[in-house]
């Protein structure tokens, strides 16, 4: 089997010179078991991941050991009840974010320009979105009534629920106990009307998955004529 976790703890071990060492090595392992996700049972998938969790979390961890760490500053507006709709920049100040980790927020917008991977966890009616397309994989969890406007190699979506993604993947969006999801095309993408492929791991029937739904088109025009008027994109 593939310990990730083991693997990792060579290139930690001895100083923070190695995290870059053990990023490139999470991204070998990452590959290795989305190719072979097909082979492996949903226990082993599970651990797998888990233990490319522990790794990411980790090498993140001792790559900014020994950084001095990054002021941020927020600006909140006013909370909604009901479905996820982008945040004006008119409204709210752009959030300075560390790279790579997002910690907890609610009511923002907040913008990224990372390549690489990006974790995202436990934020509440907020719009995230990313300005380029990331080498890597964006990992969401615990999220729920928020807006992501993402390119990434892969999304991994965790425990989220009433959230609207218009994105572009070069491997179908993967999530796991999940409810009211809505998915769309990047708003980069020409057909408009393209339907986005999604994985749940938790729904193996033949059926469509109660978990997730196709945004409809005139939600998606809105949401489109929202981020390209407002420069949100480069």
């Amino acid at each position: 089997g593939i310990n990730a976790e083991y693997m990792g703890e060579n290139c930690l071990s001895d100083s923070s010179s190695n995290a870059d060492q053990a990023l490139e090595l999470f991204r070998e392992l990452q590959q290795m078991v989305n190719i072979n996700t097909p082979c492996f049972s949903q226990f082993e998938n599970e651990k797998y991941k888990q233990d490319l969790d522990a790794l990411l979390t980790r090498t993140n961890s001792k790559k900014k050991s020994g950084q001095p760490k990054k002021k941020f500053t927020f600006t909140r507006s006013a909370p909604t009840n009901k479905e996820p709709t982008i945040t004006s920049p008119n409204n709210i100040q752009q959030s300075s974010v560390e790279p790579e980790i997002v910690p907890t927020r609610s009511n923002e917008l907040i913008e990224l320009n990372e390549e690489n991977t990006v974790r995202l966890t436990n934020m509440d009616n907020c719009t995230i979105i990313l300005h380029r397309k990331l080498n890597g994989s964006i990992f969401v969890s615990n999220c729920k009534n928020s807006v992501f406007v993402v390119m990434a190699q892969q999304a991994r979506i965790h425990e989220s629920s009433n959230c609207h993604f218009y994105i572009d993947c070069s491997t179908d969006p993967i999530i796991e106990k999940c409810c009211e999801m809505g998915f769309a095309p990047h708003p980069t993408n020409s057909d408009i009307t393209k339907q986005v492929k999604v994985n749940d791991f938790n729904w193996l029937k033949a059926t469509s998955s109660p978990n997730w739904f196709q945004i409809d088109l005139e939600k998606r025009r809105s949401m489109d004529e929202i981020i390209k008027s407002k420069g949100c994109l480069i």
